[in-house]
């Protein structure tokens, strides 16, 4: 399941444009429905560095309602559903993604991406 979740983050990116910075790494892998759905705020936004931080998510959700354990639900969050994350955006080169904070360990998802190309912090 995690290869294929990483497949499927490649596949999409194929369809994600052009990412000439972190600001475009952000909003290009957003959807309008991701926002809603997976209570989405952006809390900060640049060329250098961009990220938003999540209050939902129906996979989490979904996986508490089928009963797993608090260090099931971390591990299915790190090692499926991260990898999709992960492969949308390794093919540019000067994008750097982490997730600091996941709702799988904390109360929000922190989707943080660096462009490593640039200086400074806008």
């Amino acid at each position: 399941m995690s290869e294929a979740s990483y497949e499927f983050g490649k596949f999409k990116s194929k369809n994600i444009g052009e990412v000439k910075n972190a600001a475009d790494a952000l909003l290009n892998q957003t959807s309008r429905g991701g926002i809603l759905a997976f209570k989405q705020e952006m809390t900060k936004l640049n060329e250098c560095q961009a990220e938003k931080h999540i209050y939902n998510c129906p996979h989490i959700n979904a996986f508490k309602e089928m009963g797993c354990s608090p260090e099931e639900i971390i591990k299915l969050c790190k090692d499926l559903l991260m990898p999709g994350d992960f492969a949308m955006l390794e093919s540019f080169p000067n994008i750097k993604l982490e997730f600091p904070k996941n709702l799988a360990e904390d109360d929000v998802c922190i989707m943080h991406i660096t462009d490593n190309s640039r200086k400074g912090d806008d």
